[in-house]
């Protein structure tokens, strides 16, 4: 099991501040080779900033992030951008380059990250399409050319194309309907799986917590409140897990507000 693997991902006392606003304070999480770890949380409460911090987008005002028992923030620069390449995310509007044709948007990291010679990458490229399900017609298409969906599973095949140890995902049903979502869903299962990655997911969508996580953490006021496997999400008695997974106008996170 997950829980039984040495942690991918060791975060501890993790602080974020931006002035007198706590995003984050003081996040303790460890994430497990492979495991599919979601993080819910109303808005607000510091989900987009802890990713954010992990992939060193910004920089933490304590605390420390290990992958792989080595201390992100405390490594030469070049050593952290090794370990980062290690990474790799699909945004939440896909953020394909408008002027690259999709087969390029896919190999864009392939060739431009690792050097890797273009007519390679574009081999690799169109594996990836074929694995998120498009026809490889589509490759020397443009990005305006594709549908909402279409671009998702673009952005998809960009994020598994170099074989990433971590992969997130930045609310990846935002604006596709049910179909659609359940799709994008049964991709990220399968992709992930098959790239053998650890995935970090945060989202409000319910349907996708219960499709993708095989564990969930929930952040409040910038702290992980809870977490656990999938399974027990419907049973605990936490009252801010059942608030907010229930979707109930009552409960403590309502009396919070102003």
């Amino acid at each position: 099991m997950a829980s039984q693997m040495p942690p991918r991902l060791t975060l501890r006392g993790l602080t974020k501040a931006f002035g007198k606003n706590v995003v984050l304070s003081g996040i303790d999480l460890d994430v497990a080779p492979r495991e599919s770890l979601v993080i819910i949380g109303g808005s607000g409460t510091g989900k987009s900033v802890l990713i954010k911090t992990i992939c060193a987008l910004l920089h933490p005002d304590g605390g420390s992030v290990l992958v792989d028992d080595q201390d992100l923030f405390r490594l030469s620069r070049g050593d952290q951008q090794d370990i980062l390449r290690r990474f790799s995310m699909l945004f939440q509007g896909a953020a394909l380059f408008d002027s690259l044709t999709i087969w390029e948007n896919v190999a864009f990291g392939l060739i431009y990250g690792q050097k890797m010679d273009r007519k390679a990458a574009r081999r690799v490229a169109l594996e990836k399409l074929q694995d998120v399900g498009l026809p490889e017609r589509l490759a020397e298409a443009y990005p305006a050319e594709l549908s909402g969906g279409m671009k998702k599973r673009v952005g998809l095949a960009r994020a598994i194309a170099g074989n990433p140890d971590v992969i997130f995902f930045d609310e990846p049903t935002t604006g596709l309907d049910p179909i659609m979502s359940n799709v994008i869903n049964d991709l990220i299962v399968s992709c992930v799986q098959k790239v053998g990655a650890t995935a970090i997911t945060i989202t409000h969508d319910m349907t996708s917590v219960r499709h993708i996580a095989s564990r969930v953490a929930m952040l409040h006021q910038g702290k992980v409140i809870w977490q656990d496997d999938i399974a027990a999400m419907d049973t605990t008695d936490n009252p801010y897990v059942q608030q907010f997974v229930h979707g109930l106008t009552t409960g403590p996170m309502t009396s919070e507000k102003p």
